[in-house]
């Protein structure tokens, strides 16, 4: 639903689409970098198994 919405809005404000794709672009690189550190941290430290 949300993203029909931000369709339509890209739509009315076609100047604004370019910066906000860009924008939205940067916080997913972003999110994706972090996720990485996290990642390359986990693998650096001894697994710990947690028993459910």
């Amino acid at each position: 639903m949300a993203k029909k919405a931000q369709k339509k809005q890209q739509r009315q404000g076609q100047q604004n689409t370019g910066q906000q794709e860009t924008q939205e672009f940067y916080e997913f690189a972003n999110e994706l970098g972090t996720q990485q550190k996290q990642q390359q941290k986990q693998l650096k430290q001894p697994k710990k198994m947690k028993k459910s």
